[in-house]
């Protein structure tokens, strides 16, 4: 019994700005039936600023697999302290991860 424990524990993935499915997550938590951001940048209609996040915990829930304490203390370490502030904070981190990247690994060609 315990082995089935620790298996379906170690199956649990974390969602971060790079799993597949970051996307589909950023999309549900910004709609009409979460944040409801509208389109206007820094604009919550739904986020009540609640440090529980419950919008991300009921779409992580939904989506299925995924260890929701441990993503909860990641978005927590990249400014995410509320549903919307992971779409303006853990969103805008990746993209400035990625934007760096992508000029560190640039060839010069002379």
């Amino acid at each position: 019994m315990k082995s089935n424990v620790k298996r379906k524990l170690a199956t649990r993935m974390i969602m971060t700005p790079s799993h597949p499915r970051w996307e589909e997550f950023c999309e549900y938590l910004a709609g009409p039936r979460a944040c409801n951001m509208d389109g206007g940048v820094g604009e919550s209609e739904g986020c009540d600023a609640s440090t529980r996040k419950p919008y991300a915990r009921e779409i992580l829930k939904e989506m299925g697999g995924f260890d929701i304490p441990t993503t909860i203390e990641f978005f927590e370490s990249h400014g995410g302290y509320c549903d919307c502030e992971i779409l303006l904070n853990v969103a805008a981190f990746a993209e400035e991860l990625a934007s760096e990247l992508k000029s560190s690994t640039r060839v010069s060609i002379q």
